[in-house]
């Protein structure tokens, strides 16, 4: 599960914050075999209701700072895990509403 702190406001700082599962168990197998993780940003072309996203080119990294050009869009972060065998997880993804000046 992917959530994001920081606020939808133009020039404020969003981050991806993976939420790790709360059992010993799962803490201690994430901790092991957690090898990679890929971000990518995403937004929408318009402002109002559409609900298609577009890849942010160069934005891979876990935080991205709101830009003007980026109020009333959306903004969407996608995370993938991958382990120490290669297996990659199902992306798990976070969503703002239309960011605001």
């Amino acid at each position: 599960m992917l959530a994001l702190t920081g606020k939808a406001i133009e020039g404020d700082v969003l981050t991806a914050v993976e939420v790790i599962p709360k059992s010993e168990i799962q803490q201690s197998i994430w901790s092991k075999y957690k090898k990679d993780v890929r971000y990518q940003w995403f937004f929408t072309p318009g402002t109002g209701d559409s609900k298609s996203f577009e890849p942010l080119p160069s934005q891979r990294s876990c935080s991205f700072k709101v830009r003007f050009e980026d109020i009333g869009r959306c903004l969407k972060c996608e995370c993938i895990v991958t382990d120490v065998f290669g297996r990659a997880s199902e992306p798990a993804y976070a969503e703002t509403a239309p960011v605001l000046p």
